[in-house]
């Protein structure tokens, strides 16, 4: 390794695996069988497959990683970063044309994937140079490898579709990650074993793998969302992270099963979780730990939450810089960020990037507030918010929010027609009526402009994004 630049990233890898040592790193079940990675094994794993790469592969390519959550998956990228290539993260869900255009955006030319996926890779993307995981022992080198590039050599690419439901390669540079995961280090301290629902392939879930791997705990792996209540159940973990969806799922399962659980932790990232989800957790005894970021910034803001408040994100963790561009008079504005791990680029959508990045500023889209304790609120969307033809201004989130303490409401949108403000509502059918007299007790609290006049019903859940949020 000849420049220093080179090693900061590589050394700071070297240093978290090797620390740790004989200690358990990686725990998974494999048909029936419980299997375990001490952090040693992981590193010279990761650093002889990183070998290989640099005898045989093109120098600083994309590698394409593809498949469930597994310790070949974790071991493909710690190599890919080892050997100066670029990690790419590939969302496991997409298919077809989808997955056709994250190797385009990208540039990945190697793939490594899981056997489930070899005959979607190949669909969507013809005769790639693919290796399955079960390749991967087969493939380590002899010798460790690596060739110097500069801070500015792509990482890691993640793709995210936010909330318009477009593709984005989220690209981050070398010396960027180096700087997000020690930052992530610090953010929250995991319990000693970690049950990773969550896909490695994005963003949220890399942030919590890393964060137990970069703490010196043991990371348990959930194969995917499948299987996760059978490894809750056999694990017992006092903690999970999750999306919204996965946590609902989990407490209709703690229902069903009417048995004492030994969890006491979600965390959850997401712009605003509605308060049901809080209060069905609390009924449980279960505490809600916030957690705000995204693809472009990397974790913001974490933090137990003592009482139900409104749109709470956590405590603003240090490092990061916040500022509200046009506040209203409650100290609500559009969120800005200034992180030292923030993304670099959108690859093939420069154009995209631009209108994000400002200068050292991520510009979030998200409305919020920052109170006395430097917690962070978030309040809506900017994009979402509706400008009636008197001027007023609506969060439709606050109205929703409101909307979903009705009994029967699973799910609602709240949006101008006509110049005034209407609902699409998720429910169960036979309380529409009940529903309905619900609604007339709130419109009496609202000021004109702000109340429902048009009530529409839907058989169907709303499409949601990866992390469980509306599309609108």
């Amino acid at each position: 390794m000849d420049d220093g630049s080179m090693r900061i990233l590589n050394d700071i890898l070297s240093d978290v695996l090797t620390r740790g040592g004989e200690n358990p790193a990686i725990s998974y079940s494999e048909k029936g069988e419980e299997y375990s990675l001490s952090f040693l094994e992981l590193y010279k794993k990761a650093k002889a497959l990183a070998g290989w790469m640099t005898e045989n592969l093109s120098k600083g390519i994309g590698i394409g990683i593809l498949g469930d959550n597994c310790a070949e998956w974790i071991i493909i990228y710690f190599a890919a970063l080892f050997s100066g290539n670029m990690a790419v993260l590939m969302d496991k869900t997409a298919r077809g044309e989808a997955l056709r255009l994250e190797a385009e955006l990208s540039g990945a030319s190697v793939f490594f994937t899981g056997k489930d996926y070899r005959s979607i890779l190949s669909e969507a993307c013809g005769e790639a140079e693919c290796y399955t995981f079960e390749q991967m022992e087969a493939l380590c080198g002899a010798q460790e490898g690596s060739f110097a590039l500069s801070d500015d050599a792509p990482a890691i690419v993640f793709f995210s579709s936010g909330t318009t439901g477009r593709q984005k390669a989220v690209m981050i540079k070398r010396k960027q990650l180096g700087e997000r995961l020690i930052l992530n280090r610090n953010a929250f301290s995991y319990p000693k074993e970690n049950l990773l629902v969550l896909p490695l392939y994005h963003s949220y879930g890399q942030d919590v793998a890393m964060g137990t791997l970069f703490q010196g705990k043991c990371l348990y792996l959930s194969k995917s969302q499948k299987y996760f209540l059978r490894d809750i159940k056999a694990k017992k973990p006092a903690m999970l992270s999750l999306v919204p969806s996965q946590a609902e799922m989990l407490l209709d399962f703690q229902d069903k099963e009417d048995e004492k659980s030994l969890l006491t932790h979600i965390m959850l990232a997401s712009a605003k979780v509605e308060e049901p989800l809080k209060l069905r957790m609390k009924k449980q005894d279960i505490k809600h730990i916030a957690l705000y970021g995204s693809s472009e910034s990397g974790t913001v803001s974490v933090g137990e939450e003592d009482e139900i408040s409104s749109g709470f994100a956590g405590r603003i963790l240090d490092g990061f810089e916040i500022r509200l561009s046009d506040a209203d008079l409650s100290g609500a504005g559009e969120i800005f960020i200034k992180s030292p791990g923030r993304f670099s680029s959108y690859l093939g959508a420069e154009e995209e990037a631009a209108k994000v990045l400002s200068g050292d500023w991520i510009r979030t889209g998200d409305i919020g507030r920052i109170d006395e304790g430097n917690r962070l609120f978030i309040t809506g969307r900017a994009k979402n918010v509706i400008i009636l033809p008197n001027g007023e201004k609506i969060s439709p989130e606050l109205i929703e929010e409101k909307l979903l303490e009705i009994s029967g409401i699973f799910e609602c949108m709240v949006f101008e027609k006509d110049g005034r403000l209407a609902v699409e509502i998720y429910a169960k059918e036979s309380g529409r009526e009940a529903i309905g007299a619900g609604i007339r007790r709130i419109n009496a609290g609202l000021s004109l402009y702000q109340q429902i006049n048009e009530v529409v019903f839907r058989d169907e859940p709303f499409e949601k994004t990866t992390l469980g949020k509306k599309k609108r």
